[in-house]
């Protein structure tokens, strides 16, 4: 997992146009936002640990992905056509937005998890 200061860290360049887009959305200024770029090996489990957002469990129960009375804390998740976007706002004035590409060696429980909200 990597975090994303500058589009220009970003290798694939349908994804860096992605990022581009964003931080000029943003205006330049994401002080109040996280970028995190999913790398192949990274898992639900591995990216809730680095992050602190609830991905894998519930922070309102004790429910994990795949349970029936999960439910996710994400704001929301929206697929795009070389990533799918999980935004979290964790306070009133601080938001990680995490970017899982769209790839065959991207974690497949993860891939799951992102198909099952989009």
């Amino acid at each position: 997992m990597q975090k994303i200061s500058d589009p220009s860290q970003v290798e694939d360049l349908a994804i860096r146009a992605f990022f581009q887009q964003r931080f000029e959305q943003l205006g330049g200024d994401i002080t109040d936002t996280e970028f995190i770029l999913v790398d192949s090996g990274d898992s639900l489990e591995s990216l809730e640990s680095g992050t602190g957002c609830a991905l894998f469990s519930c922070w309102c129960s004790e429910a994990v992905f795949g349970d029936e009375d999960y439910q996710p804390s994400f704001e929301f998740i929206e697929q795009h056509q070389q990533c799918h976007e999980i935004l979290f706002v964790t306070s009133d004035d601080y938001n990680v937005v995490i970017v899982v590409p769209i790839a065959d060696d991207i974690d497949k429980s993860l891939s799951m998890f992102c198909r099952e909200y989009t």
